[in-house]
């Protein structure tokens, strides 16, 4: 049966997977405030040897932030400008204005609902936030030091072909784009190739798996399923929430799913 699901899946085209997508990006964003999820981040957290300095009221994202933290580490941002891709409600946008010093921000996001409420929690800081298709993104070519991707690609139809050369337009030459987020190990060879293919250059490769599972052990979101709305599935919830009893903590416990950030950097020559 699954593999049948896998089929029909393949068959369905693209732009009515997206409109899936967004309804259902748009729910979570609801479900996800309604429990009382910490606001702008919904990353997984990390949680390594390092215990950054945080500004006041940061503390109960520390996990959150630290994966930031983490996925920037030797990127230099100040003064540059910077477009996360796939921002959800707002987290990375304001860890690099509140942390880091670049010229300008964008975040832009799939789901309208997560812009508003981008909108909405982050009006202590001057970012810019769009409604956009990672795949399709209405922005200038070679407007960009930096692109940020975390956490979101693995809903990408195009991931390997059309968002891969989407994030290359949208760089400067000799710019740089940060990318993290949880597969299989066949999944990432695959969009590595595809984005070298393109001109762009992998500077590193690392995986955090561990920082991140240890990340949601501390953030105990086990806890979460007390607040979960009655007509939430269990088994569903645990995998919203990412809690020790998902698939995706299952995955990562087991080696079949790894979490990992790259650094690429786009030729001068292109």
């Amino acid at each position: 049966m699954g593999k049948l699901l896998n089929i029909i899946a393949s068959m369905v085209p693209s732009s009515v997977k997206k409109k899936v997508r967004k309804v259902l990006y748009n729910k979570l964003a609801d479900v996800t405030v309604k429990i009382g999820k910490n606001h702008r981040f919904i990353n997984l957290g990390f949680a390594g040897p390092e215990k950054m300095a945080l500004q006041e009221g940061d503390v109960a994202d520390r996990y959150h932030i630290q994966l930031y933290h983490e996925l920037l580490r030797g990127v230099d941002v100040d003064n540059k400008d910077v477009l996360e891709i796939g921002c959800g409600f707002g987290g990375g946008c304001y860890y690099l204005s509140n942390y880091h010093k670049p010229a300008s921000v964008i975040g832009i996001d799939l789901s309208n609902r997560n812009i508003e409420l981008c909108k909405k929690l982050n009006l202590a800081f001057k970012v810019k936030f769009y409604e956009m298709d990672a795949e399709n993104i209405k922005l200038e070519s070679e407007k960009f030091d930096v692109i940020v991707n975390l956490e979101s690609s693995n809903s990408y139809p195009a991931r390997d072909t059309k968002f891969c050369s989407e994030v290359v337009r949208l760089l400067k030459p000799g710019g740089y784009f940060v990318y993290g987020d949880l597969f299989p190990e066949a999944k990432f060879k695959s969009f590595v190739s595809s984005l070298t293919a393109k001109g762009m250059v992998k500077l590193s490769e690392r995986e955090i798996t561990n920082g991140v599972m240890s990340a949601r052990k501390l953030m105990d979101v086990d806890s979460s399923i007390a607040n979960k709305p009655f007509w939430i599935p269990s088994s569903m919830f645990h995998d919203f929430m990412v809690t020790t009893k998902s698939n995706a903590y299952k995955g990562m416990a087991d080696g079949g799913l790894h979490y990992k950030l790259f650094l690429f950097k786009k030729s001068a020559e292109l």
